[in-house]
């Protein structure tokens, strides 16, 4: 696979908000999970299968496809309910009506937090550092506010099915991963020394998509890295 990007979920480890962090089944036993803390897409759906494995009602299975790019929820012993809470839906692309009992089910759309790519261009990072005055509540505060992260311009490739995931609005907002390989040195982070490996970071804009050719698309990021 030639590249991936993905978002961080919220989660403040409690059911105070629901955002996108949550799992909710109604049967064979009433439970939500969620991980304590924002946690990346990939490693989200782990530690959803880990908490309702511990429920004691089954082994379960909650993992992405690469072949289908759908996410597959399924579990062994008896029937399970989902439950759609907060932005589970577009989150995880569970778009369809539920309700019904299943022993295994099938997102009906792509997960919103993630897109597979068919390539990335990452330029080297530029060093963003910045002091400057802000005023906050219509002038009657004045901080200075300083800037310490270094910044990288990418430009990303992908079929239809990545721009219909860009445009439900997690992967041009917060906090994101952007790998540039499935292998070797992509999977560590950039570095000079390292300079195809992944980026992790925080959006600071992101370009609309432009089609190239027939369901070929390209876009601009902006990403910036703290230091």
């Amino acid at each position: 696979m030639p590249g991936k990007i993905e978002a961080y979920c919220y989660s403040e480890g409690t059911a105070a908000v629901q955002a996108n962090q949550s799992l909710s089944i109604t049967a064979p036993v009433a439970a939500t999970v969620r991980p304590s803390a924002p946690e990346l897409f990939s490693t989200q759906l782990a530690t959803w299968k880990t908490q309702l494995d511990a429920l004691g009602v089954g082994t379960w299975t909650v993992a992405y496809s690469t072949a289908t790019r759908r996410v597959t929820v399924s579990k062994t012993g008896a029937a399970f309910t989902l439950f759609n809470v907060g932005n589970f839906a577009r989150w995880a692309g569970y778009t369809q009506g539920l309700g019904g009992s299943y022993a295994s089910i099938t997102a009906a759309s792509p997960p919103g937090a993630r897109a597979d790519l068919l390539g990335v261009t990452v330029e080297p990072a530029e060093d963003y550092t910045q002091t400057e005055l802000a005023r906050y509540r219509h002038g009657r505060g004045i901080a200075t506010v300083w800037g310490n992260h270094q910044i990288h311009r990418c430009t990303l490739h992908g079929m239809d099915d990545a721009v219909d995931a860009l445009r439900v609005g997690y992967l041009q907002a917060g906090r994101v991963r952007l790998w540039q390989g499935d292998s070797g040195a992509a999977l560590t982070a950039y570095n000079p020394l390292n300079p195809g490996g992944y980026v992790d970071g925080y959006v600071i804009a992101c370009g609309p998509p432009v089609e190239q050719s027939e369901r070929w698309w390209s876009w601009d990021m902006l990403i910036g890295v703290p230091r």
